[in-house]
């Protein structure tokens, strides 16, 4: 029988390949694209774009077979391979750590903390994520094939895939053993070139790392008199730029904690008028050095070159690159204490492994350090009741911080289900419930007889956990309600730019690009865009309406605002929080009901107070109770 030619990355061949397979009349399927964390070789990592032209037009002509996302359940791999992959990362890594003992064990001893060890296990973790994504992609292709002799053209990197494959022998793990599918020939040669040009990039950055430190360390100045501060904040995005109540400083109240008390750090890349912009806070800022900005200890990096050399350079190896990157963040850390002396360092959304090198060099320096969530919307969110899958994730594993702050007790158990170094963990409720409510929003004034409902639509991507499809009727469900009755007006705050949409899928993105535009020309719709405030358009309006399962529902109901996720193609009915009865609505009908339940007067906050899904205050004095952490601690 001869082999199918499955291809699920498109990167790894060209057309006259897939010409020679149909002129030996072979069957040839292309997989739909869909969202996954395996996903690498789109515009951006894990959010594929749609079909390429050349392929689209042999599918549309029959020459191509087409499997779709529904015939590999493609929604459910995601979740189940990260789960998978925190579920055994302990009982894979002492295999691991023999491969990697001496790059390891150095990276440790420089550190002074074998709490590095950890930034390997979060790398170990991200990759056997990768590896079981694919695998349960390899397991249901196969399956859908009638477990066929097939030629598999991968997404993921075949030598990663094949090393974690070793390991997971070793360490006597399960996963689908694949007899009957080789990966193509053409996927080993272009990834083979692709692990040649990174090994030839490592060894020139490293070795210019090592001369400049040789010949540039001596130059830098020393700093005589340190700065301080009691707090320090992580700058890690541009959305903290924002002019909204959920700046950097957020829990500076004047009084027990002044603003000019902080300082921000950032290793961003910020343009020239952001920088301007945080020039003009009244924060002090530090831009910590990027790479090719630093160059001390010559001799760290010297042995570190010859541990490349001796047992790295025939062979591509993150854990090198991983190894470099986790040193030159411990050097620039220690670089920056040497100017900047503070008390506690507050972040969020801070769990990359950097995060590791750069607490241990704060430990060092004594310095406690604090971790809040700002969001409610993970994957714990997406559990259904069964616990089947617990829907852990890598990101989450190896927390290295004194202190974890979060707003109830499901985020704080789904954080604590993962291997983490947390001394302390804090519930202080909705960070954002804490702000009063306003009486005007750009210069509009509520009238009584109207009827104000605040949406919040989410990330859509082609074919991942939340589709297009799902955002378009969302939007739909929103423009009814407001045509269904003169009184009703509606403020529709957009998560993403609208570049954003039409990125992956002009078809989809396209359709709800077209019905926002439909939407912002209606007298009684007003759309703000992603860098609005959020806690306005929540205090402004009677009602939160928001998708599955944003955060602004959480934080309408934790101030006892009448407030519903709606699921619109009644997707998530198994989900833990819908488990709830009047959380989520489930269709059209469901949502128009709970609109006049709210309008009616009879809407009432429907989780109770002891609920373990929701703000256990409720008192909208969750940054005050934070506040009173960071000043006693």
């Amino acid at each position: 029988m001869s082999r199918k030619i499955v291809l699920e990355s498109f990167f790894k061949l060209n057309e006259k390949t897939v010409e020679a397979y149909l002129k030996d009349a072979s069957l040839v399927y292309a997989m739909e694209p869909f969202a996954c964390h395996h996903k690498k070789g789109g515009k951006i990592a894990e959010f594929p774009s749609s079909l390429p032209s050349h392929i689209d037009q042999l599918v549309q002509e029959g020459k191509i077979l087409f499997i779709s996302t529904k015939d590999i359940e493609s929604k459910t791999i995601h979740g189940i391979a990260m789960d998978k992959a925190v579920e055994v990362v302990e009982a894979v890594y002492p295999a691991y750590y023999r491969k990697h003992k001496l790059l390891i064990d150095f990276v440790c001893d420089v550190l002074k903390d074998r709490e590095a060890e950890n930034a390997f296990k979060k790398l170990l973790c991200e990759r056997l994520g990768e590896f079981y994504a694919q695998n349960i992609v390899v397991e249901r292709v196969s399956k859908y094939l009638n477990f066929d002799p097939i030629i598999f053209y991968p997404e993921v990197n075949i030598a990663d895939y094949n090393e974690i494959r070793e390991l997971l022998l070793l360490s006597r793990q399960d996963f689908f053993h694949h007899d009957n599918l080789e990966f193509s020939k053409e996927s080993y040669h272009q990834d083979f070139r692709k692990n040649m040009g990174k090994i030839i990039g490592t060894s020139v950055l490293l070795l210019l790392q090592t001369l400049a430190s040789l010949f540039l360390g001596l130059f830098f100045p020393k700093v005589s008199a340190k700065k301080s501060y009691r707090f320090g904040v992580a700058l890690i995005s541009s959305r903290q730029l924002e002019d909204n109540k959920r700046g950097p400083a957020f829990f500076a109240d004047g009084k027990s904690i002044q603003v000019k008390d902080v300082v921000c750090f950032s290793s961003s890349q910020f343009s020239k008028a952001q920088r301007i912009k945080l020039a003009q806070q009244p924060f002090h800022m530090v831009y910590l050095p990027r790479p090719g900005q630093l160059f001390c200890h010559f001799h760290v990096w010297w042995r570190l070159l010859n541990i490349f050399w001796k047992n790295y350079i025939e062979q591509n190896k993150g854990e090198f690159q991983h190894a470099m990157a986790i040193l030159f963040v411990y050097f620039r850390w220690k670089n920056a204490l040497e100017k900047i002396e503070i008390k506690h360092f507050v972040t969020h959304c801070d769990f990359g492994f950097h995060h590791i090198a750069r607490n241990c060099a704060l430990k060092q320096a004594g310095i406690e350090t604090w971790y809040f969530t700002d969001s409610i919307n993970m994957g714990c969110n997406f559990r259904t009741e069964s616990k089947s899958c617990l829907m852990r994730h890598p990101f989450w594993t190896y927390l290295f911080y004194d202190h974890f702050v979060t707003w109830n007790e499901f985020v704080r158990d789904f954080f604590c289900s993962h291997p983490h170094h947390l001394k302390e963990t804090h519930i202080v409720g909705c960070l954002w419930s804490q702000y009063e409510t306003v009486q005007c929003l750009d210069g509009m004034n509520k009238d009584e007889q109207h009827f104000v409902i605040g949406a919040f639509d989410t990330t859509y991507s082609l074919n991942g956990l939340v589709n297009y499809s799902e955002g378009t009727m969302f939007a739909e469900h929103l423009l009814r309600l407001v045509e269904s009755d003169s009184r009703i007006f509606l403020f529709l705050k957009e998560k993403k730019g609208r570049e954003f949409l039409s990125l992956f899928d002009p078809g989809g993105g396209g359709d709800l690009l077209r019905l926002y535009q439909k939407m912002s020309d209606h007298p009684r719709i007003k759309i703000f865009l992603n860098f609005s405030d959020a806690t306005e358009v929540i205090n402004f309006a009677d009602m939160i309406i928001s998708f599955p399962f944003t955060s602004t529902t959480f934080e309408a109901l934790s101030f006892n605002k009448p407030a519903v996720w709606h699921d619109p193609q009644g997707l998530y009915k198994e989900m833990i929080y819908s488990q709830t009865p009047g959380v989520v609505t489930h269709s059209y009908e469901e949502l128009k009901k709970k609109v006049e339940e709210v309008r009616s007067g009879l809407w009432q906050n429907p989780f109770p107070l002891n609920s373990p899904l929701m703000d256990p205050f409720r008192d909208g004095k969750a940054i005050e109770r934070f506040r009173k952490l960071l000043t006693s601690s």
